[in-house]
C-alpha cells in the first residue's frame, strides 16, 4: 500500500500457515516485527498485525495515520492491543504507544476535526455504557488516555 513515507508492506517470516512472525516495512525501515515463538519480539501473544483505520484527516502533525490491531490465533481473545503509524513525507514513520485491548467489541475508531479518536468498549456481553469505556485520543501527534467520568 502506498504511504506518503514510502511503501507499506505486511511480510510474513514464517512459513506456518497461521503465521507467528511479521514485519511491518514502510519503505526500508522495519516499523515492527512480532514473533510469537517467544518474547523478543513485539507482541509475542498477538503477532497478527491487522489494519484496521486510514485516516488523512485530523492526523496533524502527520500526512496520513495507520490503526492497527495485534491478532491472535485461537479464541482466547477476539482481537488484541492497538496502535498507531503516523506518517508524513520525508520524515521516519512514528509508532505510539500501545493501547492494551484484548478484545470483545470491536473499538470503534473515528476521525474528529482535532484528531483521532479510539474507544474500546470493555462490556463484552451487551452495549458499552459510559462507565464501561476507555477512550483515547491522537492530538498532535501525542497519544493520550482520556479521563473517564468521575465515581458519584
Amino acid at each position: 500500500m502506498a504511504t506518503p513515507s514510502g511503501e507499506l508492506r505486511v511480510e510474513q517470516l514464517d512459513a506456518l500457515p497461521l503465521g507467528h512472525r511479521f514485519r511491518i516495512v514502510v519503505g526500508n525501515l522495519t516499523v515492527l516485527e512480532t514473533n510469537a515463538d517467544d518474547e523478543s519480539g513485539d507482541f509475542s501473544d498477538f503477532p497478527y498485525p491487522k489494519l484496521i483505520a486510514r485516516f488523512e484527516r485530523g492526523t496533524s502533525p502527520y500526512t496520513q495515520v495507520l490503526v492497527f490491531q495485534q491478532m491472535a490465533w485461537g479464541n482466547a481473545c477476539d482481537g488484541g492491543p492497538l496502535w498507531l503509524l503516523g506518517l508524513r513525507s520525508g520524515v521516519a514513520p512514528v509508532r505510539t504507544e500501545t493501547i492494551d485491548y484484548c478484545g470483545g467489541p470491536a473499538p470503534r475508531v473515528r476521525a474528529e476535526a482535532d484528531g483521532i479518536s479510539i474507544t474500546l468498549p470493555n462490556d463484552a456481553d451487551g452495549p458499552p455504557s459510559k462507565a464501561a469505556t476507555v477512550s483515547w485520543r491522537l492530538i498532535n501527534g501525542k497519544l493520550s488516555k482520556v479521563p473517564g467520568p468521575k465515581a458519584p
